[in-house]
């Protein structure tokens, strides 16, 4: 399953067909998916760590500059709830949030090329731990290898 995350398919096939062969049942669906492979979208990837902190002070404050964290091999929502769990506020704490609404968003990946925009209410202390709120704007029908927006930062990698 960790392969199917990462989008190594031909390894997680693998480890389905050997599962199917050691008598797992469950294991089934996974093989003939394997076996009728349907085209993965480009929207489509697993969200695994934020790439920074974005240089542009509109990057997910407004509806026209949205962050894009598209939809997990996992399921539709999974990227954003993960993207909202590695944001980190000013004094590296997570992020108290709430969604207050979505918005209409056009995509080539939904249907019939209209897509949402989630709007998140969210709470935070800035680098002076001073009380913040702001509105986050974040689609899950597009995918930009997503960064924190200004005045926010992410998990530090452990080494």
């Amino acid at each position: 399953m960790v392969y199917e995350l990462l989008g190594n398919t031909e390894k997680a096939c693998n480890d389905y067909k050997a599962a199917l062969a050691n008598g797992l049942k469950p294991a089934e669906l996974k093989v003939e998916s394997c076996a009728n492979p349907l085209p993965v979208p480009a929207n489509r990837k697993p969200l695994l760590q934020l790439s920074g902190v974005a240089t542009d002070p509109k990057y997910g404050t407004t509806k026209t500059n949205p962050i894009k964290v598209g939809t997990s091999p996992a399921g539709e929502y999974e990227n954003l709830s993960t993207y909202m769990d590695l944001l980190r506020d000013g004094q590296n704490k997570t992020v108290e949030y709430k969604k207050t609404g979505t918005l209409p968003y056009a995509s080539n990946y939904a249907p019939n090329g209209k897509g949402t925009i989630e709007v998140l209410e969210v709470n935070y202390r800035d680098s002076k731990n001073i009380a913040k709120k702001t509105t986050l704007y974040i689609t899950i029908f597009d995918f930009e290898t997503p960064k924190a927006p200004l005045g926010f930062t992410t998990v530090k990698a452990q080494r």
